[in-house]
């Protein structure tokens, strides 16, 4: 018998009408988006949850994830960035690009936008997090200016920032096409 007391574990299933089955079997998955084809469904893997401190340590966020893709036909499961710690990410309605955020330690979070590919080597957009694309060829994201967060969008290749709203802030969601 093993057991594994106060292990916490998330899971991403999938329901058709041959079967259900979970996707993940290790760690936390968390963050699922299903392909236009619906034959892919993009996730985030954490191996490591760790309490935010900036909740009152209630909310439980990951300390690293790395983004993964999975073809729902055969099962297999890939890396899309390997190598790379990402906080949150969106992917492009075309599935070529990949928006996402780091959270170094060392310093404040950053955008970044990488191919799917992997033809490029990903680019530093700006620093913030949150990121989603918006309309064409600008990315939406929750810039981190001092104790204040504001929306703002920026096109794809790191110029025309301007803000969304000057009210501030504290999360920003998904952006509508």
């Amino acid at each position: 018998l093993v057991t594994s007391p106060g292990n916490r574990r998330s899971t991403i299933w999938i329901h058709d009408p041959a079967s259900e089955r979970a996707i993940s079997s290790e760690g936390f998955a968390v963050a699922p988006r299903l392909s236009r084809d619906g034959t892919r469904v993009f996730y985030l893997s954490v191996q490591d949850m760790v309490a935010n401190a900036a909740y009152g340590g209630g909310q439980w966020v990951p300390s690293s994830a790395e983004l993964r893709v999975l073809n729902i036909a055969t099962g297999n499961s890939e890396t899309v960035l390997p190598g790379i710690s990402i906080a949150d990410y969106d992917i492009s309605r075309d599935e070529k690009e990949v928006a996402y955020s780091t959270t170094p330690l060392d310093g404040p979070s950053k955008v970044w936008l990488a191919s799917l590919d992997r033809r490029t080597p990903p680019r530093e957009i700006a620093a913030g997090d949150q990121v989603s694309f918006g309309a064409d060829g600008e990315l939406v994201f929750r810039s981190l200016e001092g104790a204040t967060t504001f929306p703002v969008r920026i096109k794809k290749d790191g110029s025309g920032r301007e803000p969304v709203t000057t009210v501030p802030i504290l999360e920003k969601s998904s952006v509508s096409p």
